[in-house]
């Protein structure tokens, strides 16, 4: 059965960018590696302007997931058989990443980038 890892990347920094393209496709140019690292090195998408980001990242571990999850505390099981990890996804960088999803914290009630 295949094992996955779910984590969060606090910078697009922590993810391979063509690890992320291939996960992403290229359908939408405003979700690609590039454009989101840009918006983070530009401070435009940072904790200072409410924008803390937070990408979800699945990791497909294979079959040998629960050996790691025996050694690895940071892995909390989930009911489907996956894990989910309190550390960021870069620390599970060796594992394919077979989904992306980029998602920011919000800090504030502003409702539009524009206001940033």
């Amino acid at each position: 059965m295949r094992q996955l890892i779910l984590a969060f990347a606090s910078s697009m920094s922590d993810i391979s960018a063509s690890a992320w393209n291939a996960a992403m496709g290229e359908a939408n140019p405003f979700c690609r590696h590039e454009f989101l690292l840009a918006l983070e090195q530009s401070r435009s998408a940072c904790t200072a302007t409410g924008w803390t980001p937070r990408h979800l990242c699945v990791f497909d571990a294979g079959d040998t997931l629960n050996d790691v999850a025996s050694k690895d505390k940071s892995l909390l099981p989930l009911a489907e058989g996956g894990f989910i990890s309190v550390q960021t996804a870069k620390h599970f960088n060796q594992f394919p990443l077979i989904a992306v999803m980029p998602l920011y914290q919000k800090s504030h009630s502003y409702g539009e980038y524009v206001f940033d």
